[in-house]
């Protein structure tokens, strides 16, 4: 996946899915901290569960992967590993399911009761290909020269960008989880994360605040119980690195705390909005659903899909 090809390849399949008329746009709240974005209305519908546990905290993601990939990925049939929103390169947020549900999205094996700490956030991916590999001049992806464990073969060489293309990817002082090399995010990601962030800790009384520096990329019990915005590798000790120290924290933490009127000069102005319970309802329970739903005049009755 040749980082120069993204952008292409996402608006395509965003017009696709416009045209295949599974996206619904949004608005929710009041300004400043209003947002905007497309609810994606799967094929599938059991990904995630219907059961409501208060938030407590927002933990952030990078999806391994683009934005085609990352959708499929995240609303497999009976699967449940899914988040409520993803956030594209180009700065669109998509919402698979209401944030008041949830999904398994931490993959912790221990110190997780119940899945509580699955339950008790609200989940955003990124959608990014994340840690890099350098192999001479080249940052290659994850996914490249991967060996099959039944046949013994590797597969192809999969070049994400060369060390010489600076504003694909970032370099950190010293390497994170023993990975020094990771994709970057664009500017239209991360203005868009922080009006999300900002939306859900209203919505949801989370504070607006994050771990403390030296605390950022532990994965201790303070860490995890901590009350505000954490991240993927808070809750693992090894086999992820989402979102680390390659990522932007100063801005994030200046950006969801600024003080702002959303119109330089003037007042912030709200545009027409929706509830977020409403205007989700009924939209997770993928294509089978909607099919009948369109044809109830014929005899279907709605009440057994409620």
């Amino acid at each position: 996946m040749n980082y120069s090809n993204i952008p292409a390849l996402e608006n395509k399949y965003i017009q696709d899915l416009k045209s295949a008329n599974k996206l619904s746009p949004f608005i929710y709240g009041t300004a400043p901290n209003q947002v905007e974005g497309l609810f994606y209305t799967s094929p599938n519908s059991n990904f995630f569960f219907e059961e409501m546990i208060p938030k407590k905290r927002i933990v952030l993601h990078f999806t391994a992967g683009h934005l085609k990939g990352d959708l499929n990925q995240l609303t497999q049939q009976d699967y449940h590993v899914s988040v409520p929103f993803v956030i594209a390169r180009n700065g669109t947020i998509f919402q698979l399911f209401s944030s008041k549900y949830w999904s398994h999205h931490l993959d912790m094996t221990s110190n997780n009761p119940d899945k509580i700490y699955d339950k008790e956030a609200v989940a955003i991916e990124l959608s990014n290909y994340g840690y890099l590999n350098k192999v001479g001049q080249d940052l290659e992806t994850i996914y490249s020269r991967l060996k099959n464990k039944d046949t013994g073969k590797v597969g192809p060489v999969d070049i994400y960008t060369s060390i010489n293309e600076a504003d694909a990817y970032n370099e950190t002082n010293q390497p994170f989880r023993d990975k020094t090399f990771y994709a970057s995010y664009t500017d239209a990601q991360m203005k868009s994360l922080i009006k999300l962030v900002r939306w859900l800790s209203d919505k949801y009384s989370i504070p607006k605040v994050i771990l403390p520096e030296e605390q950022r990329f532990e994965a201790t019990k303070a860490a995890r119980d901590f009350l505000g915005i954490t991240s993927h590798v808070n809750y693992r000790t090894d086999g992820k690195w989402d979102i680390g120290p390659a990522f932007d924290w100063d801005g994030l933490v200046n950006g969801i705390n600024e003080e702002r009127s959303g119109v330089r000069g003037g007042a912030a102005v709200s545009k027409p909005s929706v509830n977020e319970d409403n205007f989700t309802r009924n939209k997770s329970k993928g294509d089978r659903y909607n099919k009948i739903k369109k044809t109830i005049w014929r005899g279907y009755d709605p009440r057994k899909w409620e």
